[in-house]
Order: C-alpha cells, then structure tokens, then sequence
C-alpha cells in the first residue's frame, strides 16, 4: 500500500469511521411473479414460537434444515477477472478515495490492464443462488454471471446442472437462470420486506469461499442504507457473517422466507467484519418477475438531474424544510420537457408520496408504468404547484451503445457506451460537471480494454469534437476513416482527470 493509501485508511480509522472497503458479494433474493401462493404451499409450515415470548428459538435446525435445499452453489467459466472478483468490486466514489494502489493491495483490481496481444485467461468464479418456482428457476447476482461462458448449479444433495440466463438487471444486480430436470425443486418463497424491523433475527445461507451449503445467523442492524452503488440503493444491514461466495445467497426470516438478498459487505480485508448488506426482497420480487416475463426490466423515466436539497440550499430555495429533489438540468425532448418542468424545481412528491430525500425520486419513477401519467408537486418560486407528466420508458442506452461491438457498424473496439443519465452517474460516481458518454460494457479481449480503458470511464470528446451521444463516436469513426486516418483518438476522464486514448482503426 503506497504512504498516500495508507494515510487516508488511517484518517477513517482516527475518525472512528469503520468503512475502509465495500465488497459486492452478492444481490440476491427470490421472487414469485405470480404472487407467491404456489410457492408458499410448496415449502413446510413456518416454526411456531410461543404467542408473545419474543425469544430466539432453542435451535434454527428446522428452519435451516426446510429452505436449504432451495439454496445452491453456482460456479461460473469466463474470461478476464470478472468471474472472481466482481463479486468484491468498490464502488466508483471509494475507489477514487482510497486510489489504485489500496484497490489492488486488496484484491479489487479487476478490470486488468493487457496490451492486446495477450489472450486472458479463462477463469473460474463462485456464487449463491437459490430457487423460487418447482420449474428451475434460480435467482443470483447479475456479476455472478454476466461475463460468465460456462454456468453450473450445485444442489444440496449432490445434483448438478448446467443453467442459462433467462433475464438480467445491472442496475439491481440481479439476474434470473434457469435449469432443466425432471423433478420438481425444492424452492422458497419472499416475505414483505416492508415488514422487518430492525433488531428481527436473520439467517443467511450461502457458499463462502465455494465451501458448500454454509448457515451464519444475525439481526437487521439497520434500513435503508445507501451505499453509493447505484440510483435504487435502499439495503437492508445485516450483521450475519457473510463472505465471498454467499453472493446471490439469500436471508430468511425465522418463518423461512426470504426477506433480503446478500449482497455487499463492509469491511477491511474483504473478509467479513460484522457488516453486510441486502436488497429487500419487495424490490427483488418486482425485478425477477419483469426478467421472468419479458427477459427484462422495464423502467419509468422522467428525463431530469437532480441533487440533494441541503439546508443551504433549502434556505436559498425558500422552502420550509430541506425535502424533495433540485432538478438541476432538464434533458431536452424528455418527459420532464414536455411537461414544463423547470431547472430550479424542486419535486417534492409523487402522486401524493412526499419525498424526504432525492434518492427517493429515481425509485419512485423507475417503479412507474410507461405511458402512465403521474401527478407530481413542484416547490417554485416560493409556492408548490401541480405538474402532469406522462411517464417516457426509460431509454435502452447500453443497448444504443451496443452498435460499437457490431461489425457492420465499423469500428470493433470491443466496448459499449451509454449516453449520460442520472442512473450513470449515479451508477459509477460522474459528477454533473463531467459530460460526454459513459463505458458501461467492456470485451476483455478489445482494443478499448487493451489500451487501458475501463468502464466507467466517460469518453468526452473524439477528434477534437464534443460527444453527447453514442452516434456522435460512430460519426467520428466514419469522418477518421474517411480521412485516411490510423487511429482515433479520445479524450478520456476518470476519476477526476482526463487523459487522450488512441485507438487504432486498422483493425476496426
């Protein structure tokens, strides 16, 4: 660890702060689209405890015993680092903080740097899962298997099989598989997250370290913690131990249901230290019944930046209180637009639910139908009016990028761009100020990767020229290529600075 790392670990320590890594280790959770009734008839009778005695039962074996064999190991093949580490991946803010050297002294390096002319080797990662319907339908991490070639399920009592990915969601981190076999599987049913208190106990089942069917029991320590990895943040903090391995793993009640998905940990060493985190299995069950549908999550957008109302700036506002979200810019031709909303508006609730934070906006309007109207309350110019919007679907723009990979598009750089939203920023830690389009999908074996370009990094101008959009890249290539040119060349910003990538056309 360099002297500047080490220093800035030791000011969080002499601060009496316990964050010196974040670690994905796995989103995961179970989800009945249809309701939940198949799968609760399918699965035993809760564990009954005394009306009223409030105490822990003398032993969690028949609870344990019931819902693991719905809980596998999941092993997957890939190429580049992906498939081991992106199950401890930092969020783009503590990498930033913490710089490079902290990053790879604990393991967190993962987007590896190759000339090109290497090959990467194949390698092998761990995970969780577990299955919600008799059908084979498994729910785990998206980064458990997003880059993975190869997908194998372990179950409980030895059965093994090969799975493929039905749907997947990056921006929850999940992901949605599918096994075939001739019996029906043992599987398990989500609670209401809504309803865990904290202080309720926890049991988290996984594979740690590809150990096997693994129990660790705890409390909900905390809600609706925000971590910074992306815009619908709102885990459960657990305290049962969980580790690389237990991603996708799930967390029961005491009844058996799965009220949470594992997915992060805080910690030093990437070892556990006490401190985990879940996605609530209310936001799970809505994301894999829209993956076991259509492959795919639909989202409301309202085409708006925003940015915390601090006391400052509520004071400046003239509101009463710091509430609601500050639109700081209004993207042209969006919902919002068309709407009249305004930069300067502070959006204080949605039809009829007040919003005390700004990061409850995003969730709030992803959770909206297309085409839906939505009454919104607008703080503006010292008064709250009502704005009507019709809700836009939120634009593929991973799927936009996707030209760049496309052989017929011309340049074969091996990456995929995004146009900048607030789900990018929010996502890989862009500020405001930094504008152009955003790296969200990288082949190990690209140009991009092997002249060091990394996703999350926001390509902002290309010869010289502004990029707003994936097609302005497109143009630039076809102009270069046009001219005679051997390369393109890119003015890259990562992590608070710029730098110019050439990458070559003759290959293209």
């Amino acid at each position: 660890m360099s002297k500047s790392s080490r220093t800035r670990a030791a000011a969080l320590v002499a601060a009496g702060a316990s964050i010196a890594a974040i670690a994905l280790v796995g989103v995961l959770s179970a989800a009945q689209p249809g309701g939940g009734a198949e799968t609760r008839a399918a699965v035993a009778q809760p564990v009954s405890l005394p009306a009223g005695s409030g105490q822990f039962p003398a032993s969690l074996a028949p609870v344990i015993e019931r819902v693991s064999p719905a809980v596998v190991a999941i092993r997957v093949t890939g190429a580049g680092s992906r498939a081991v580490s992106s199950a401890f991946e930092l969020p783009e803010p503590f990498k930033r903080f913490f710089g490079d050297d902290f990053a790879r002294r604990f393991g967190f390096d993962f987007e590896m740097r190759r000339d090109g002319r290497q090959p990467p080797p194949v390698r092998s990662g761990v995970g969780s899962g577990f299955f919600i319907d008799g059908d084979g339908h498994i729910v785990t991490n998206n980064h458990v298997v997003e880059d993975a070639r190869k997908i194998e399920v372990s179950m409980t009592d030895g059965r093994r099989f090969e799975a493929r990915v039905v749907g997947r969601d990056p921006k929850t981190d999940l992901a949605l598989l599918k096994v075939d076999g001739g019996d029906a599987f043992p599987h398990v049913a989500f609670g209401q997250s809504s309803e865990v208190k904290v202080g309720d106990w926890i049991v988290a089942i996984g594979s740690p370290f590809g150990l096997g069917n693994t129990a660790t029991t705890g409390i909900v320590s905390a809600r609706g913690r925000d971590i910074g990895s992306g815009p619908y943040d709102d885990f459960l903090q657990i305290d049962a131990p969980i580790n690389r391995g237990n991603s996708g793993g799930p967390s029961f009640n005491l009844d058996g249901e799965v009220v949470g998905v594992n997915t992060a940990i805080l910690s030093v060493t990437g070892a556990n230290a006490g401190i985990g985190f879940a996605v609530p299995s209310d936001l799970a069950r809505e994301v894999i019944a829209q993956l076991k549908s259509a492959g795919k999550v639909a989202r409301g957008w309202l085409g708006v930046q925003v940015q915390e109302v601090t006391s400052d700036l509520a004071d400046g506002l003239g509101l009463g209180a710091p509430e609601g979200a500050l639109v700081s810019q209004v993207m042209e031709e969006s919902p919002a637009s068309r709407a009249g909303l305004r930069q300067g508006d502070v959006i204080v609730a949605v039809d009829g639910e007040r919003i005390e934070t700004m990061r409850e906006l995003p969730r709030l309007v992803a959770g909206l139908p297309a085409d839906s109207t939505a009454k919104l309350s607008v703080f503006r110019d010292g008064s709250e009016i009502a704005v009507s919007v019709r809700i836009g679907a939120m634009p593929g723009t991973p799927e936009a990028g996707k030209a760049l990979a496309d052989k017929s598009q011309g340049a074969r750089f091996g990456m995929t761009v995004a146009s900048l939203d607030d789900e990018g920023r929010g996502r890989f830690g862009i500020t405001s100020r930094v504008n152009g389009v955003v790296v969200v999908e990288l082949d190990p074996n690209g140009i991009a990767a092997g002249r060091g370009l990394r996703r999350g990094d926001v390509i902002r101008k290309v010869a010289d020229s502004e990029v707003r959009n994936p097609k302005d890249i497109l143009d630039a290539v076809e102009k270069a290529a046009g001219d005679g040119r051997k390369s393109l060349l890119m003015l890259v910003h990562r992590s608070g600075s710029d730098r110019y990538v050439a990458l070559p056309l003759g290959n293209a």
